[in-house]
């Protein structure tokens, strides 16, 4: 089975159905999401608040406490602790429903579009805290842990949620009822990214959405972002016709723009087909993949290279290395992320042929990988996806 089929499958049933069929109780988190708390610990102990979202338009969830993410065959995985295959028999063999005979949703009213002018005040109001104000000294000390220099923090319009934005916003003679459907507070006037280090995304020079991270032990979740589709953190301000760096986490992005790389993080960003179209659109020379090559990366990484005329690679971290924000922390971090950056394997897998006669694997000795010992599908396809994944790493 191909890692395309997999995802096929893992789309039969549906996220919220998987997950409430093992007992997790669901409540609605906005307009095409739902909330539950994570099956997986947390610092201190059980998830103590739902952090764990399911989004209805990819079918995936994303945890904001422990940052899992994934599809129904993860979910699948982690709780009865099955291989890839058996979470895809387990799932196939399930009486749940199919989506199809699903019922169609009641219609829900649209979420106002973002509010670019009170995000735009929100960010300069932030940014002066985390850099004039004694409320930003938690951020700035936390900044300073991270290797996080003042002159970085100014470029990428970092700042600290240290309070008072509603009285602002207010100030600044904006109504209550439009600060409360800007996205920027949890039940006003609690702020949503109150004790939290922020990084916006800026497109056209200008700031449109932003995520956070909580810098005191005791606030959970430990990032925070703004309801709505989810763009890819720095996708509107990368160079064009240059390699890009794809990422996952902020610190990891902002580690990479310290060191003068063109690059992106997806934070979690689980819809792989906006992904998609938001990476083409940036028009670099080569996709340069710099965090592990889980199925879901591959699968992005497989649709890419299909899709594209740039080549896509996967980067080792150095051993003992859990992200870049870690090597970020070393004095020769950037040039150790160099010659990672230097020795990136081209990612190579298995792109279905009908006439081919072959399984993908590359190899024509193959057979349909009978003779390797392995079983085919009923079309005559083996299931390469753990070869795949390590040829990519």
């Amino acid at each position: 089975m191909t890692i395309t089929k997999l995802g096929d499958v893992a789309r039969t049933r549906h996220i919220n159905d998987v997950v409430g069929s093992y007992g997790f109780e669901l409540e609605s988190a906005g307009r095409g999401k739902m909330q539950t708390r994570c099956p997986r610990p947390h610092k201190g102990g059980k998830d103590t608040r739902p952090s764990l979202t399911l989004y209805d338009d990819s079918q995936r969830f994303y945890c904001f406490g422990c940052l899992w993410w994934g599809d129904s065959l993860d979910f699948i995985q982690e709780m009865e602790r099955l291989s890839l295959q058996e979470a895809a028999d387990r799932l196939q063999r399930n009486n749940l429903p199919l989506m199809k005979d699903r019922p169609k949703p009641a219609k829900r009213h649209r979420n106002p579009r973002r509010d670019g002018v009170l995000v735009a005040a929100a960010v300069e109001f932030y940014s002066h805290i985390l850099f004039k104000e004694p409320e930003g000294e938690p951020g700035r000390t936390y900044c300073r842990g991270r290797n996080v220099g003042r002159a970085t923090a100014r470029i990428l319009q970092m700042g600290y949620g240290g309070g008072g934005l509603a009285k602002h916003l207010t100030d600044m003679g904006y109504s209550v009822q439009r600060q409360m459907r800007s996205g920027l507070f949890l039940k006003y006037p609690q702020e949503r990214f109150d004790k939290m280090v922020i990084v916006p995304e800026i497109r056209d020079g200008k700031p449109v959405w932003m995520t956070g991270r909580a810098v005191i032990d005791e606030v959970e979740p430990k990032f925070q972002a703004m309801p709505g589709g989810k763009p890819i953190l720095g996708i509107g301000t990368t160079t064009p016709d240059e390699a890009l760096v794809v990422t996952e986490g902020v610190f990891d992005y902002i580690a990479l723009k310290r060191w003068g790389f063109n690059a992106v993080a997806l934070c979690g960003n689980g819809n792989i087909e906006k992904a998609i179209a938001e990476l083409k659109r940036a028009t670099p020379t080569a996709l340069v993949f710099a965090f592990d090559s889980d199925e879901k990366t591959l699968l992005l990484m497989q649709q890419l290279s299909q899709e594209s005329e740039w080549p896509v690679s996967t980067i080792q971290l150095p051993e003992g290395v859990g992200d870049i924000a870690d090597l970020g922390m070393l004095a020769d971090g950037r040039e150790r992320f160099e010659i990672a950056k230097l020795n990136a394997k081209k990612v190579e897998l298995e792109i279905e042929n009908s006439n081919s006669g072959y399984c993908g694997c590359g190899n024509s000795d193959c057979g349909g990988c009978s003779r390797n010992g392995r079983s085919a599908d009923k079309d005559g396809r083996a299931d390469h996806r753990v070869e795949a994944v390590d040829r990519a790493r």
